[in-house]
């Protein structure tokens, strides 16, 4: 456990806790999810192999198909799938008054498979997230890094960082999952495969 005991350790205890754990679940589940859709892997497999070099950093323009997918990854299985927000002002949410103050819970989890903003919600289909496709989505309905003036930090860093390190795994192994799990979380402040997910990793002969 870091023990944060001013303003610059509670800074590298909330990159460390916020910005790795959650990438990590991220590619967790996003292997998954290649696993369960095997055409989904042999489309990002061609991506990367079509480089025709070790994935750099100046590649990553080079691989919307990877950041797509890693971008579905996070409608579907958001690492951070509940937040709570306290009521700026008083209104109502349905027919249930809400008022100032009070604390909302937010499930992000189910806004991101709502049948009203995702086409076959629980179908992972990475072509929503390319660029082309982009400028059709309701972006307050997909937040993985939540929205608005409190929307995370380290958002453009996190998906950088997940779009390259899911390049290179896919470059250099193939990640197996041994057996094919479920898609059901356990859910504290992340949510992780509820029974883990072992893989058989096997290195990829160029």
């Amino acid at each position: 456990m870091i023990r944060a005991c001013c303003k610059s350790c509670r800074a590298v205890a909330g990159i460390y806790g916020a910005g790795h754990e959650t990438t990590a679940l991220a590619l967790t589940w996003a292997w998954h999810a290649l696993n369960k859709y095997p055409a989904v892997l042999a489309k990002i497999r061609a991506e990367v192999d079509a480089l025709g070099h070790p994935v750099q950093a100046s590649d990553l323009p080079n691989l919307p198909y990877t950041l797509a997918v890693v971008e579905e990854t996070m409608r579907l299985y958001p690492p951070v799938p509940l937040t709570v927000r306290a009521a700026y002002e008083s209104t109502e949410v349905g027919d249930a008054p809400v008022q100032q103050g009070d604390l909302v819970l937010i499930a992000i989890h189910n806004i991101h498979r709502h049948p009203d903003y995702w086409p076959d919600p629980t179908a992972f289909k990475p072509e929503r997230f390319l660029p082309e496709n982009k400028a059709t989505l309701n972006r307050n309905a997909y937040m993985p890094f939540l929205t608005g003036p409190h929307m995370c930090i380290g958002n453009h860093f996190a998906l950088i960082e997940g779009q390259l390190l899911l390049a290179m795994m896919v470059q250099k192994f193939t990640v197996s999952e041994s057996p094919l799990h479920s898609d059901e979380g356990k859910t504290a402040i992340t949510m992780r495969p509820k029974n883990g997910l072992p893989v058989t990793l096997t290195p990829r002969i160029p």
